[in-house]
Order: structure tokens, then sequence, then C-alpha cells
């Protein structure tokens, strides 16, 4: 078998489901089965995760720059009126 790229959550699902498929038609055993799911759940987990922490960062970066933009009109109205 050749290596299998698993980028993200699709790509996870239809690996899960070659080896269901290949387990229903006796090519692989329980415990390989269990075993590969076990560790594609964590593979998943890992990949909600980082997609969540970047969003997150993004959301953050976002929010940094309109509060300057905020605070950049502020100073600028009071110097105007002085």
């Amino acid at each position: 078998m050749r290596a299998k790229q698993l980028r993200n959550l699709t790509d996870i699902r239809r690996f899960l489901a070659r080896i269901v498929n290949e387990y229903d038609h006796g090519k692989c055993n329980a415990e390989k089965l269990r075993t590969i799911s076990y560790a594609l759940n964590i593979l998943a987990g890992v990949i909600k995760d980082s997609g969540l922490e970047a969003r997150v960062e993004a959301l953050e970066n976002k929010l940094q720059g309109q509060l300057e933009k905020q605070f950049q009109g502020q100073f600028k109205r009071k110097s105007n009126a002085a």
C-alpha cells in the first residue's frame, strides 16, 4: 500500500471508508480497523483544532486592525480640535 496523504477531514473520511470496505470484504482484520480508526480520530481532532486556531488568529488580527483604525481616528479628531 502506498503512503496516503491525509491533509483534511475529507481525506480522512475517504480513507476510513476504504478501510471499512476492506474489512467488510475480509481484506483486513478487526484489530487493524480499530487501530486505524483510533489514529484517524486523533488526526481528525488535530486538523479541527489547527483549523480553529487559524480562524481565531485571523479574527484576532482583523480585530486588532479595526481597533488600531478606530484609535487613530480618535487621535486625529482630538488634534484637529485643538
